[in-house]
């Protein structure tokens, strides 16, 4: 059943929650070396990921869609595609979302900094150096991000979740399945989000604009099976392979696709009946405004 990611760890740090999602895009050399990268995966999978409590891949999506040419129309019509401004960032093969119960961890135990610098650990930091250069070897381009799991959604947009029991959900209950599922065998939606400055959250002002976005689409979303599974907070980033010529070689550059404010997961469920509502492009209105179009994506 599709819910809202929950971020409960096992994890104890003075009783409180600093769990994080390490988000990360790939794009591929080619498919030829794709096989490397799935090593490296397995290992963190099998090896890495079951001795830390509260560790868990929660999301691993493939991109179906392919960049649309330079002569293409529709190019800057944002909810199709984006402008070619941030073609490297919708130009990618997969991501995957890590939830970890604290960042002290994936330094451990992914990074492993204790074994590579002091020669200590449980795990040997030879093997997963070997996977980590056979990984770059695979890699034309990695995007990262360190996010946290945005709550404001449970209180403030409810009708966005799905929960256990709920009745509000579209749920046959008979056949224990989930309509979303069957609609578009679990296909889901990536946003990619950021925001303008004059909305930048962490300058201090509210974001009215997706605010309202948010409050006018929800019943849309909710009648249409389009359920929220993730609001992921960006707090840093970091990307390699990136050409030297273009906007995001400069870290520091407000229009580096790296400096995303928030990525958002949720399924895809009868989209294409909620976009021809009156109401969906009013709410569209006011998420244009409220986002730098040429760096988010959808």
């Amino acid at each position: 059943m599709y819910q809202y990611l929950d971020d409960t760890t096992t994890a104890d740090d003075d009783n409180n929650n600093n769990t994080i999602y390490m988000i990360e895009m790939v794009k591929f050399h080619d498919d030829g070396k794709k096989g490397l990268y799935e090593q490296y995966m397995a290992y963190l999978t099998d090896v890495i990921l079951p001795n830390i409590d509260g560790a868990r891949i929660v999301f691993r999506m493939k991109n179906p869609i392919t960049i649309p040419s330079s002569s293409s129309d529709d190019e800057n019509h944002y909810h199709h595609t984006t402008s070619n401004t941030n073609n490297h960032l919708q130009d990618w093969d997969e991501m995957v979302v890590i939830q970890y119960p604290k960042a002290s961890t994936y330094l451990q135990y992914v990074l492993m900094e204790e074994s590579r610098m002091y020669n200590v650990g449980d795990t040997d930091y030879g093997i997963m150096k070997e996977l980590l250069e056979a990984r770059t070897m695979a890699i034309q381009q990695s995007h990262v991000w360190v996010a946290s799991l945005n709550q404001d959604i449970n209180t403030d947009y409810p009708g966005l979740v799905m929960y256990d029991n709920n009745d509000n959900n579209n749920i046959d209950d008979n056949n224990n399945e989930n309509v979303v599922a069957n609609n578009f065998d679990d296909t889901l939606i990536l946003h990619a989000y950021k925001y303008n400055n004059h909305n930048n959250q962490e300058e201090g002002s509210d974001n009215n604009n997706i605010a309202n976005y948010d409050q006018i689409t929800e019943s849309i979303k909710h009648n249409n099976d389009m359920y929220t599974l993730a609001w992921l907070d960006i707090h840093a980033s970091c990307s390699t392979n990136v050409n030297a010529d273009d906007d995001t070689s400069d870290s520091n550059n407000k229009n580096n696709i790296n400096s995303l404010d928030q990525i958002r997961i949720e399924t895809m469920g009868n989209y294409l009946t909620a976009i021809g509502q009156k109401d969906w492009y009013q709410g569209l209105q006011y998420l244009h405004q409220g986002i730098d179009t040429d760096h988010s994506l959808t």
